[in-house]
């Protein structure tokens, strides 16, 4: 973790001297952060932390034989985060499924609040509370597999698909612009919905990323809007600053993968 400060130098946060860091998030009260660590060879999974902005309280919530990523705060002080702790797997392949995860600020009473065949990821919190994530849903893999827009109470309640499923043919024929061609989404298959790191907007419109490029999607669950960008870009990674401004990461596209 390397925060910018206000003489324009990046400071690390973490010395780690193997593994990999992810994931940042920063608590409600910008005291501390949150984040998905992997170790070195000794430890393959990876765990929740959280540090404080001025690098120091580094501390491990949670362990165990699982993969914890993405970690979310929620408004109470909670942290909602993607976990393999569900002990599922896909159907097809055999993957690590995983699910909704909640615990307490300390890492204490961790549980699920979702269960899912493929993998619930990349949790947010909606303006009214609910958690906003993507869902890779494997139905029989070789018939369904796609990655629709969800949302659900935090006690894993009133689960909902928010987007998707009813703009299949907008997303075939958007698809077949951008030239990607590794999906594989010959009808009928369900290929086509690829709707990733999602936050809201505001209360009626989620921010995603697309095989379009940044997409707003809603009102509703019929309408969307591809943001204009130059067609040479690849742009990911989106989060709103504003209403009408939006961060993200961008680089040269590349179609050759050999």
């Amino acid at each position: 973790l390397k925060p910018a400060a206000p003489n324009g130098k990046v400071l690390p946060l973490t010395h780690f001297t193997d593994g990999y860091v992810a994931d940042c998030e920063v608590t409600f009260d910008g005291r501390r952060v949150v984040f998905a660590r992997r170790g070195g060879d000794g430890d393959p999974w990876w765990h929740i932390f959280e540090i404080k902005v001025d690098g120091s309280g580094l501390r491990q919530l949670t362990s165990g034989p699982y993969h914890d990523v993405q970690p979310a705060c929620l408004p109470d002080g909670r942290i909602v985060f993607s976990s393999s702790r569900t002990g599922l797997r896909d159907e097809y392949h055999g993957y690590l499924a995983t699910g909704l995860t909640v615990m307490e600020p300390d890492g204490s009473d961790v549980h699920c609040i979702g269960f899912n065949l493929g993998r619930d990821n990349e949790p947010s919190v909606m303006p009214d509370g609910r958690i906003l994530f993507s869902r890779l849903e494997l139905f029989y893999s070789r018939l369904k597999t796609e990655i629709t827009l969800q949302a659900l109470a935090p006690d894993g309640t009133r689960n909902v698909t928010l987007y998707g499923p009813e703009r299949r043919k907008f997303w075939r024929q958007t698809t077949a612009r951008s030239r990607e061609r590794w999906w594989g989404e010959a009808p009928p298959r369900h290929r086509v919905l690829r709707l990733t790191q999602p936050h809201s907007l505001d209360r009626n419109r989620i921010l995603c990323a697309t095989t379009g490029g940044i997409t707003l999607v809603g009102p509703g669950r019929y309408a969307e809007k591809v943001l204009s960008r130059h067609n040479n870009m690849a742009v990911t990674s989106p989060f709103p600053i504003s209403e009408n401004r939006v961060l993200c990461a961008a680089a040269v596209r590349v179609f050759d993968r050999s």
